[in-house]
């Protein structure tokens, strides 16, 4: 792959993330509905601390398993944008992992340091080394 990649603008960063946040929001009720029919059939109680850390690996499972195969999420696709490694690579768990906590405990900061940053990477993505960039067209010669 070619490091002249041109980094994902804000707009498009954004509008990716309602997109995946509407898919996460139904990943998360389906979640929830499945644990509360189980639940009640079995009569097991149902901590909400179990539930919070079972939708939690839900998002990470969806966002790790989509940045390391194809580097997209449906958001991504839809507005062509891929997570990579500075070289071009897919990332790998640990870094999907590291990213993944980095991004859900800075939000705003992240979002902010994207304004200042030449690059366009937000704060999650420095601290775990990749970069999300326009998607190239596959079908392009």
């Amino acid at each position: 792959m070619s490091d002249v990649r041109i980094p994902a603008s804000l707009r498009r960063r954004l509008g990716a993330t309602v997109y995946d946040g509407l898919l996460l929001v139904a990943l998360w009720m389906s979640t929830t509905l499945v644990t509360v029919v189980v639940s009640d059939a079995l009569g097991l109680p149902r901590p909400p601390e179990l539930l919070r850390a079972l939708l939690m690996l839900v998002a990470f499972a969806f966002f790790g398993w989509s940045w390391t195969h194809g580097g997209q999420t449906l958001g991504g696709r839809a507005w062509k944008l891929r997570v990579e490694t500075p070289d071009g690579n897919l990332i790998n768990w640990p870094t999907a992992m590291l990213r993944f906590v980095a991004g859900i405990t800075w939000i705003p900061l992240g979002i902010i340091w994207s304004f200042s940053s030449e690059d366009r990477r937000a704060l999650h993505d420095v601290i775990a080394g990749t970069r999300v960039v326009k998607a190239l067209d596959e079908k392009a010669p």
